[in-house]
């Protein structure tokens, strides 16, 4: 959050010691030692069986986590080899989730719909009307409603609603999308094309991620790196 705020920020903090300020450049280089080292730590000393069962969450996939994370924070820095060899190396079968329960609950339904009118803290309808007809990912997050904001009518969360919704870490497509940004921006066009069209195509999920299942794109409508680096972002 602080690399997408702020211009400088601490990467020391603590009470007896001084916070000074680095660059986003220098904090992101700090991020990417900081998940090679744990990923390093992870394949030199296995996690014991008591950090398995008591530390580590339910849910959590912790060596894909940590490529998944490095992937992202590598494409921000511009490091676009390394975002590919991470995002190459997650799992598109493991889905790494904060589970949730009742008595423990998610903090999204918390803050809409246990706290008194935070219920209005909902998505424009712009999100699901501009979207591409058909995409089914619409209907993954957001349900049709006429709820009256302050700018216009919002539409209601199908994700978070509930107690136990748990939250992904990332999602598997992240990783495809990573992956041909990393291409788009170092000319690899027909490697970005591939991947584009496979978020676009996929239909089913052996975890439960949104999946578009709309058309391929030709390479003609894909034809620039502006193109594809567009289609990416939508």
């Amino acid at each position: 959050n602080l690399v997408q705020l702020f211009e400088s920020m601490p990467v020391t903090v603590g009470p007896d010691q001084p916070s000074p300020f680095e660059n986003r450049t220098q904090v992101l280089v700090q991020i990417l030692t900081l998940l090679q080292d744990a990923r390093t730590q992870l394949q030199t000393t296995p996690p014991s069986e008591v950090f398995n069962n008591q530390i580590l969450a339910p849910g959590f996939n912790l060596p894909n986590t940590i490529d998944a994370m490095t992937a992202r924070y590598a494409l921000i820095a511009g490091n676009y080899e390394l975002a590919l060899q991470a995002a190459q190396r997650v799992s598109p079968t493991v889905f790494s989730v904060f589970q949730f329960t009742a008595t423990d609950p998610n903090p999204l339904w918390d803050l809409w719909y246990n706290s008194g009118g935070a219920y209005v803290m909902r998505p424009e309808q712009a999100f699901r009307l501009q979207a591409e007809a058909g995409d089914r990912r619409v209907a993954y997050w957001v349900r049709a409603d006429t709820v009256t904001g302050a700018n216009g009518k919002l539409d209601d969360l199908n994700r978070y609603r509930e107690r136990a919704d748990l939250i992904p870490a990332y999602m598997p497509d992240e990783m495809k999308l990573i992956q041909a940004e990393a291409y788009a921006r170092t000319g690899r066009l027909p490697q970005a094309r591939t991947l584009v069209n496979a978020v676009r195509t996929q239909c089913t999920s052996a975890v439960a991620e949104p999946v578009a299942c709309l058309p391929a794109l030709s390479d003609a409508e894909l034809g620039t790196a502006a193109a594809v680096l567009a289609e990416i972002y939508k």
